[in-house]
Order: C-alpha cells, then sequence, then structure tokens
C-alpha cells in the first residue's frame, strides 16, 4: 500500500457512501480506508459494513464524539503506511484525485491540499449555489497546477488533504482543543516549522455541502472563533476611519435574525440579480458571524 485515507464521519451515513463509492473507482487503488467514527448515533456503522466486499482494505472503528481533530489523529495513529490523505466525509473525489496526492509526494516532502469546492445546480438552494460562488471566488487566485503558499496567501482544507506521516506526527497533529480552522491552524504550524505548504487546484473534489444560511452563518461563527483565538483576539479591529465606520454601520444594520430567514427563503431571488444578491449574502453572513456573533438566530 502507498497511502492511507482517513476519513472522520459524525452521523454521515447520508453523505460518506458518496465518498466511499469514489474511493471505488479511483484510478490508482493502492490504499487503505480508514474511518473513525466519531460517536454517531445513525446508521453509518452499517452502511460501512456494506462496502467491506467493495473496498478490500477498508476498516472502520468507533470512539466518543471528540470532534474532527480527535478523529483525524486517532485515524493517522491506526495508518499502515508513510503517507496521510484526508478526505471529509461529504466531499466526492475526482478519480485521479489518490494519483494527483502520491505524485505530489514522488517529487516533495510536504503538506498539500486540493480543491474541495462546492457545485452549481438547478435543484439546489439559492444559499447552496452563494457556496459556489465562493468556491470559485475563494480560489481564483491560485493557478491550475501546484502553487507553495505562504501565510499571506494561505488556503488549507482538510476535506482533501496529505501530508507525509513522519511531518505530520513532527507537527503534533491536529490540534484538538479547535472546534474549527484546525486545518488552517496546522498549515500555520507547518509553514513556522519550515514545512512546505502546497495547495494544488488540479487536485479536484467536490464539496457536497446541504447547509442553510443559518446553519452557515453558525459554522462561521465557530471559523470566526477559532481565528480569534489563533490571533490573539486581534483580527477583528477596526481602524476607525469613515470608510470603517461606515462599513459597521451596515453590518449592525444586516445583524438581525430575519435578515438570513429572508435568504433562505428565497426572498430576494424574483428581483435582485445574482451578483448583487451574493453580495448582500456575504454581508449578511459577515454581520451575523464577525460583527455582531450573539444575535440569536
Amino acid at each position: 500500500m502507498k497511502a492511507s485515507v482517513i476519513i472522520p464521519t459524525y452521523n454521515g451515513a447520508d453523505t460518506i457512501a458518496s465518498l466511499l463509492d469514489a474511493l471505488c473507482s479511483q484510478t490508482c487503488m493502492d490504499f487503505e480506508v480508514i474511518v473513525v467514527v466519531d460517536g454517531s448515533v445513525d446508521r453509518t456503522e452499517d452502511l460501512l459494513r456494506s462496502y467491506l466486499g467493495r473496498l478490500t482494505r477498508l476498516t472502520f472503528f468507533v470512539q466518543p464524539n471528540g470532534g474532527r481533530s480527535s478523529a483525524r489523529n486517532s485515524g493517522a495513529r491506526k495508518a499502515m503506511t508513510d503517507l496521510l490523505i484526508f478526505y471529509d466525509d461529504d466531499v466526492l473525489p475526482a478519480p485521479d484525485s489518490i494519483a494527483k496526492h502520491l505524485e505530489f509526494h514522488a517529487k516533495r516532502s510536504a503538506m498539500v491540499c486540493g480543491s474541495a469546492v462546492e457545485e452549481f445546480g438547478e435543484e439546489k438552494s439559492d444559499v447552496q449555489n452563494y457556496r459556489a460562488w465562493l468556491s470559485i471566488l475563494w480560489t481564483s487566485q491560485y493557478e491550475q497546477s501546484v502553487t507553495e503558499m505562504g501565510r499571506d496567501r494561505l488556503f488549507f482544507t482538510a476535506a482533501n488533504c496529505s501530508v507525509p506521516r513522519e511531518i505530520f506526527w513532527d507537527l503534533k497533529g491536529f490540534n484538538e482543543g479547535l472546534t474549527d480552522a484546525e486545518d488552517y491552524e496546522l498549515a500555520c504550524r507547518a509553514i513556522q516549522a519550515g514545512v512546505s505548504v502546497y495547495y494544488d487546484k488540479s487536485n479536484h473534489s467536490i464539496h457536497n455541502d446541504t447547509s442553510d444560511c443559518r446553519s452557515y452563518i453558525r459554522r462561521v461563527r465557530e471559523y470566526s472563533r477559532a481565528h480569534r483565538k489563533l490571533k490573539s483576539g486581534n483580527a477583528d479591529q477596526l481602524t476607525r476611519n469613515f470608510t470603517d465606520l461606515m462599513k459597521l454601520l451596515a453590518y449592525r444594520a444586516l445583524a438581525f435574525s430575519f435578515w438570513p430567514r429572508l435568504v433562505d427563503a428565497g426572498f430576494f431571488v424574483p428581483f435582485m440579480p445574482r451578483a448583487l444578491r451574493y453580495r448582500l449574502y456575504s454581508a449578511i453572513i459577515h454581520s451575523l458571524s464577525v460583527v455582531q456573533p450573539r444575535v440569536r438566530l
């Protein structure tokens, strides 16, 4: 075996099957799969048993719920190879994703993440298509090929990433004290330790996120709290000039719970162009997750 694929899952019975199907169809099959069931109470274990005949190197185990960092670290301890590949349970990697990870590490001793983007779809809600728009916006700054990243333009997602096992444990794995941004924090520690971190835009996977506006705001709140913790609480300080004060007033005007309810109801779709509508969504999400995160949703 050339790699160990590690998948944390919490109540992921409705999502992980698509990922396992994608792993069954990889162009390179020389890997083991380790699924860590992180305190799930759904039918995840039964579903995983149904794949034991299709993925002959599939193993899974159950642990008390400890969060994604704990689950990933537990899976890494069980790995039997020198290369760790991490996928989230709601991503759909392209058929050559494993091969792309192996190709990268044949040339470099470093960390790399591939893409994990949303896709547009007529069957999706408008806020889910907004997430697809965001994915394109976030990754547009990077080349199509492999790009080395520094702290000034760091993008790193554990939804589709890989790292040599020795480097992973030299860095002490994922920070189990964080509830979000643990992948970004690991990449920051890697750069500080002199480990190169790359983004491979050609290593493609689809992220199947079904969250509505309110649940996405809750997730961004967690992410923002983690970033404030990493940056000692200084991340959101505003320079008190006229422009920033006007922005702050605008964000506070959007910091009411009825705004995301209107987004989820599709209220703005009939009369507002998509580009303008999605910028409004960004402002609403920022106002309720960063500027006024204590507003009850």
